[in-house]
C-alpha cells in the first residue's frame, strides 16, 4: 500500500517480492515552515518561498511522478521485486471491490475522523469536477 518512491525510501522494498502498480493511493508530502523561519528570511527570499504554493506542488507531483518509471526498474533490478501494472479496466475492479470496505474499516477504527473524512470526500468531489 505505497508508492514506488515511498516503498524504496522506506526501505520496504528489502521485504517484499511482489509489487501491484495499482495506483490506488496518494501519499501527499507537506512543506512546513515555522513562523520563526519565515519571518527571518529578507522580502525577496520571503516572496520566493511563499510564491505559488499550488504551482510547486503540481510542479513536485510532476517530477515525483516522472521518476516511477525508473524506480519501477530499480524495485526490478536492484532488488528482485516482480512488479504487476494493471491494466485501467483492472484497476477500475480492484477500486470497487476494496474501496467501500477498506473506508468503511478504517472509520470503524477511527470514529474522531468521521468529520473530516467527510470533509475531504465533498473538497475531492469539487476538485474532480474542475
Amino acid at each position: 500500500d505505497n508508492t514506488p518512491l515511498f516503498s524504496i525510501a522506506a526501505g520496504w522494498v528489502f521485504a517484499i517480492s511482489h509489487f501491484t502498480m495499482s495506483e490506488h493511493i496518494y501519499q501527499p508530502a507537506a512543506v512546513v515552515y515555522a513562523q520563526s523561519f519565515i519571518d527571518s528570511l529578507p522580502a525577496d527570499l520571503k516572496r520566493i518561498v511563499l510564491k505559488k504554493p499550488r504551482k510547486e506542488a503540481a510542479y513536485a507531483r510532476k517530477k515525483v511522478r516522472a521518476m516511477n518509471e525508473l524506480l519501477v526498474a530499480t524495485m526490478r533490478k536492484q532488488y528482485g521485486v516482480k512488479v504487476v501494472h494493471l491494466s485501467n479496466a483492472q484497476k477500475k475492479l480492484f477500486r470497487k471491490a476494496v474501496r467501500k470496505q477498506t473506508h468503511a474499516a478504517f472509520l470503524s477504527q477511527n470514529r474522531a475522523e468521521m468529520s473530516l473524512y467527510a470533509e475531504i470526500k465533498r473538497k475531492l468531489k469539487v476538485l474532480r469536477k474542475k
